[in-house]
């Protein structure tokens, strides 16, 4: 790994920055030139993520795959364990803990649900992590027609982002979206085994 600012004026108007970094096995040399940085980008230090997918099942059928941990982790990579840490059912006001691997590192996260309505709607705010972040995320399940629509709405901030991880945030989305899309994927797969099962 190596960091360096190659220039930079006095004002910070304009920074050549070099960065050297490794991302799931490859190593890649970023050259960055920027002019006038504001560095911010929905609010400095966080990002919105937004997907849509359709799901041929029923919303009761999809739901075990986000609210049962044993699940979430077939389809969720690096999801470690997810555990509740309030007594009673699960409903608006309960909380959790979640590790997540970051890296090479374990992020914990404490959660609480803001919104819950079975099978319908999962509303989570979540703080913590490696980068002592804080999230909210949704999952909206809509059915018609034995299809099930699930619109998955984040927003996440890092409350410890340095200059690099901000002037990164545009890529980091990129990134972010493209493991979600992978995990859209594999949920897709598992609710059609688990449609093929039961049809046996």
């Amino acid at each position: 790994m190596c960091d360096a600012i190659l220039c930079a004026d006095a004002g910070l108007r304009h920074i050549i920055f070099l960065k050297c970094f490794e991302l799931e096995g490859f190593r890649a040399l970023l050259f960055l030139i920027v002019v006038r940085p504001k560095f911010h980008f929905f609010g400095g230090r966080s990002v919105r993520i937004e997907y849509t997918t359709t799901f041929d099942c029923g919303a009761d059928e999809l739901w075990p795959f986000l609210t049962e941990p044993d699940l979430q982790k077939r389809w969720m990579k690096g999801l470690l364990d997810n555990e509740l840490t309030s007594e009673g059912e699960v409903g608006v006001g309960s909380t959790f803990r979640m590790s997540i691997k970051e890296g090479k590192q374990v992020g914990v996260y404490e959660g609480k649900f803001v919104g819950y309505d079975k099978p319908r709607l999962i509303d989570i705010e979540m703080s913590g992590g490696c980068f002592e972040g804080r999230m909210r995320i949704i999952y909206n399940l809509t059915e018609a027609k034995g299809e099930t629509r699930l619109d998955y709405l984040c927003d996440a901030e890092m409350t410890r982002a340095g200059v690099f991880m901000k002037l990164m945030m545009p890529i980091c989305k990129i990134f972010v979206k493209q493991q979600l899309k992978g995990f859209m994927k594999t949920l897709h797969r598992l609710v059609e085994e688990q449609k093929q099962l039961a049809a046996a």
